[in-house]
């Protein structure tokens, strides 16, 4: 284990109990949790609760923001549940498994080709559905 990863291990001993609990939980993620480990106990606290009222934790960005703040002794618990109610930037991913691609794709193919065949179908299926959505024009005659 790198010394950096022990040094990150170290610090969640900074973190109080309910937030050690999330993150036990799985509840709270591990560098998202090193970056609240930084925060005084009063407005990691607050930070407890307004993930158990929210039932949201917060980004790891959030949390860096939060730290920042708290090192300015800016932060507080309505700078808190500003920050924690913010729309989190969703990750656009889709996971497919190997026997659900198996299905599709034959064993000598790579991943980046079925990416690549994947792409294309889905661009072909796009240009068919803007083909679907577009009002049919009159002819002279129907006029």
């Amino acid at each position: 284990m790198a010394v950096k990863q022990v040094q990150r291990y170290i610090r969640l001993n900074e973190l109080v109990p309910d937030l050690m609990k999330l993150m036990d939980e799985k509840k709270l993620g591990f560098t998202t949790a090193v970056e609240l480990s930084y925060i005084g106990k009063k407005n990691q606290n607050y930070i407890a609760v307004a993930i158990d009222s929210q039932q949201s934790s917060p980004s790891q960005a959030q949390a860096k923001r939060m730290r920042e703040l708290d090192e300015k002794k800016l932060l507080n618990g309505d700078v808190i549940d500003g920050i924690m109610m913010e729309d989190k930037k969703e990750v656009d991913k889709v996971i497919l498994t190997g026997a659900e691609l198996s299905k599709y794709f034959g064993k000598e193919t790579t991943p980046r080709e079925m990416k690549d065949q994947i792409i294309k179908l889905l661009d072909d299926w796009k240009g068919q559905q803007k083909e679907h959505e577009k009002p049919e024009k009159k002819t002279e005659q129907e006029k």
